[in-house]
């Protein structure tokens, strides 16, 4: 594993690794379901990585096949990092032991469709539906479609608001060598239309000054929380985009997970739900 904050490479047991992959990626105060899940999707994504597949070509990480890095693989952390950042003292063994415990009773389990090791991607809250593969990354997965996630709506992440002068959005935006020719007016209220939207309920095309753009491109450049978003100009001429959810919207919502466990979903039901006709099974 590379180590992105330490910058060093680690080797450590495959299911102590996925412990520290639930940790950082999902509330430990979750339902034992939900964290299941989690552990199957965790253990998934790494096994499919150890395995050469699904490799990214971008040369982060040439050496080892995944990274803590959670804006690139998943991220890691041990019991006492978690303990200093988030836990406490007095929680830290009650969680880590909820965890373990997730860990264990799914050991060796992945998710696999058609007999191939699946891509399990997942995100913090998908806004009421997830997106699919195929509109966020151009690419059609039979696995990762569109679904309901109620859940996602009762959830703290769920609205976000971002604000931005006309001169911020033309800083974000031309500081990308490929939108250098981007242009915006001060008075751009003429200027922002969304053109059509994604099975998921996200934003597919939106027009913005001189340009069309992805969904998914202007939430990048703009660090916006999704691509489920509303845009208004406010009374101060700042351009507003209200967003629903956190992440990409592929996959597993960890927040619609955490809901259908609550209501007696069991950690198979939760995953067979995000990722379309898989099977769970040992991977050797």
């Amino acid at each position: 594993v590379w180590m992105h904050e330490e910058q060093k490479v680690s080797e450590m047991d495959l299911e102590e690794y996925i412990k520290g992959v639930v940790a950082a990626e999902m509330p430990a105060s979750f339902e034992a379901e939900a964290l299941k899940a989690q552990a199957v999707a965790a253990r998934t994504y790494a096994v499919a990585r150890l395995l050469g597949l699904y490799t990214p070509k971008d040369g982060y990480h040439t050496d080892t096949p995944i990274c803590t890095d959670p804006a690139h693989c998943q991220g890691y952390k041990t019991k006492e990092q978690m303990t200093e950042i988030h836990w406490g003292k007095r929680a830290a063994n009650r969680y880590w032991k909820k965890i373990a415990e997730a860990v264990e009773e799914t050991k060796g389990l992945v998710i696999t469709c058609n007999g191939e090791i699946a891509n399990p991607v997942y995100h913090s809250n998908a806004g009421g539906k997830t997106e699919s593969a195929l509109d966020v990354w151009g690419t059609p997965v039979s696995y990762l479609i569109s679904v309901p996630s109620k859940g996602d709506l009762y959830s703290p992440t769920l609205d976000n608001k971002h604000e931005f002068t006309p001169d911020e959005i033309r800083e974000k935006i031309k500081s990308d060598p490929d939108y250098a020719d981007f242009a915006l007016s001060d008075n751009p209220k003429d200027e922002i239309e969304i053109i059509d939207y994604t099975d998921g309920g996200g934003v597919k095309t939106l027009r913005l000054g001189n340009k069309e753009f992805k969904g998914t491109e202007i939430r990048k450049l703009l660090s916006l929380k999704s691509t489920k978003f509303t845009v208004s100009i406010n009374d101060e001429n700042k351009i507003c985009f209200l967003t629903k959810g956190s992440g990409h919207g592929v996959g597993m919502s960890q927040w619609g997970a955490n809901y259908l466990a609550m209501n007696g979903g069991t950690y198979i039901e939760i995953l067979e739900h995000y990722y379309n006709g898989i099977i769970v099974k040992k991977y050797r």
